[in-house]
């Protein structure tokens, strides 16, 4: 079991989900990111470029960061909140929080 699953979630409350307004420019954001992750994928070469820069990271580490692959935008799956709640139940046995259940 690592300590982190290297999983990132875009998350957004009921009260932004119920606003016309607010959802149409988090699903315009959600748009972008996908055309950025597009890109990313058929340009590996400029994308750690920027990477590079805009983090201020050697290229060399950019490249390898970029070799263990781009985000995607998918739903979030089971098998998701199972490594998220292992993670959880591994820092609960080692004391580093207290125990919490995850709500689907």
């Amino acid at each position: 079991m690592s300590i982190n699953t290297g999983l990132t979630f875009i998350t957004a409350s009921d009260d932004v989900l119920t606003d016309k307004v607010k959802r149409q420019a988090l699903n315009d954001v959600l748009q972008r990111l996908a055309k950025a992750s597009e890109w990313a994928k058929t340009h590996p070469d400029e994308y750690a470029q920027v990477f590079a820069r805009v983090n201020d990271v050697p290229l060399p580490v950019s490249q390898r960061l970029h070799g263990w692959g781009i985000e995607s935008l998918l739903p979030v799956e089971t098998s998701d909140v199972n490594a998220v709640q292992g993670v959880d139940d591994l820092f609960v046995k080692k004391i580093f929080l207290h125990k919490a259940e995850l709500r689907s």
